[in-house]
């Protein structure tokens, strides 16, 4: 019964909008995921052309997949992927942005909440098994809407994890971790508090809300409608519980956003039992902001602490493949000798850290308030 009044209201139509497909087969970043309910899943892959895909995850540092919003389809958010990359990852990574049913090339599936979480398991399985990515090498990133499939992988995988530690008798040191700070308070500089394995790199949300339900209820104020429609996902639940722990969480929400209430990002952060997290909130920023390089300055600063294990193997394997390649040409002692080679991207982290270090404890106690 529920359904049927919820399909009179047309909240289908409300949450799932149709999308003009902004893509054909022909768009060159395109991938097909293999999927296990029959369908491949179509999802616009940025990685770099020259590299083999199996062979992503020893070569790149960090992979994200990206849960886009409900106003579009995944061909609209290559300039978002870009971002990302250039932004948050210093250019060191790739990003996967797989399709949800009703949109693109999957418009003639409807879409469920159920349909869109088996398309998150379905890219998680492609960055792990095709693109060979370590799990705490990928970052679940969900935009509005997205966070809602994001969240819900983090949660199962990190449910997973524990299980299978508590199978293997190790000693559950975990504690609940202590809200930091609040939209009028400073934030004093994340520290990574765990170096135990991670079922995930991090998770990032952009926009998150508490519910679908309590979303529609702020623009209605009906119970009623909102009781219609259902949680659907419930992010803020799924945050609270213990086995999220060992997720690094990020939170980016405009203070003044006009379709989800900036209180829903807070009331996320605030409500998490991970360890490490980080919320910046946007002034002067809506819910449908254009992202730039500029607004993911205090989110990579965080990602770079949460996955230096991943960047640091990775960077250890490249290492060691130029070593190799270049050992037995070139004569031992000289400046193009190995031993004397400098990575120049090692470098140049180096030095960006050191010239923000003049203004860091500025940057990080504004972060609530000056974006």
């Amino acid at each position: 019964m529920g359904q049927n009044v919820g399909r009179a209201f047309n909240v289908r139509d409300w949450v799932f909008p149709l999308v003009t497909p902004s893509y054909d087969e022909s768009h060159k970043l395109l991938v097909q995921l293999p999927s296990e309910f029959g369908v491949a899943v179509p999802a616009m892959l940025l990685a770099p052309s020259t590299i083999q895909p199996n062979t992503l995850g020893s070569v790149v540092s960090t992979c994200v997949i990206y849960f886009h919003a409900n106003a579009c389809d995944i061909g609209q958010c290559v300039d978002d992927m870009c971002t990302f990359r250039d932004g948050a990852l210093d250019g060191d990574g790739i990003v996967l942005c797989p399709e949800y049913p009703g949109y693109g090339l999957l418009r003639e599936y409807r879409p469920s909440v159920s349909a869109i979480n088996l398309v998150a398991q379905t890219a998680w399985n492609y960055c792990r098994k095709e693109l060979g990515f370590n799990a705490d090498q990928i970052m679940l990133w969900g935009r509005s809407i997205g966070s809602g499939p994001a969240t819900a992988l983090a949660k199962s995988l990190a449910a997973a994890m524990k299980l299978e530690n508590q199978a293997a008798g190790l000693e559950d040191t975990s504690t609940t971790a202590s809200s930091e700070g609040s939209p009028n308070q400073p934030v004093p500089k994340p520290v990574v508090s765990s170096t135990r394995p991670r079922p995930v790199g991090a998770l990032v949300l952009l926009a998150p809300f508490i519910s679908i339900s309590a979303v529609i209820q702020h623009h209605v104020a009906s119970q009623l409608i909102a009781s219609i429609v259902g949680s659907m996902w419930d992010n803020l639940e799924v945050v609270k519980d213990s086995c999220m722990e060992e997720v690094p969480l990020c939170i980016i929400h405009p203070k003044t956003d006009d379709v989800v209430p900036g209180t829903h990002g807070q009331a996320i952060f605030e409500a998490a039992t991970c360890k490490d997290k980080y919320g910046i909130w946007l002034c002067n920023a809506s819910h449908n902001l254009f992202l730039t390089e500029e607004r993911l300055q205090l989110t990579r600063r965080f990602l770079n602490q949460v996955s230096n294990p991943g960047r640091n193997r990775t960077r250890r394997r490249r290492l060691s493949n130029n070593v190799a390649n270049k050992a037995a040409s070139v004569p031992k002692g000289s400046m193009s000798d190995p031993d004397f080679d400098v990575d120049a991207e090692e470098w140049q982290r180096i030095a960006t850290q050191l010239i923000e270090m003049g203004s860091e404890q500025r940057v990080e106690q504004s972060v609530w308030m000056s974006l």
